[in-house]
């Protein structure tokens, strides 16, 4: 039984071309990867990825840090 057919809330990340994930996803964030050559950059979803994880844990991944660093 897929995720999606248990009730879980399903986010993607992909390019805009979209991945079959998509289709079962809630929300989908699209990003565009403009490079020139042959390799697709990281950067753009690993932002997203990162702003993500900090919205989620704001306050308390600073503390964290802040406790770590002393």
């Amino acid at each position: 039984m897929h995720a999606d057919a248990r009730g879980a809330k399903i986010l993607v990340i992909t390019d805009p071309r979209f991945s079959q994930a998509a289709e079962v996803a809630d929300p989908v964030l699209p990003v565009t990867v403009d490079v020139i050559g042959p390799f697709d950059s990281v950067v753009p979803a690993t932002a997203i990825v990162e702003s993500l994880v900090a919205g989620k844990l704001g306050e308390r991944a600073d503390r964290r840090i802040r406790e770590a660093m002393n």
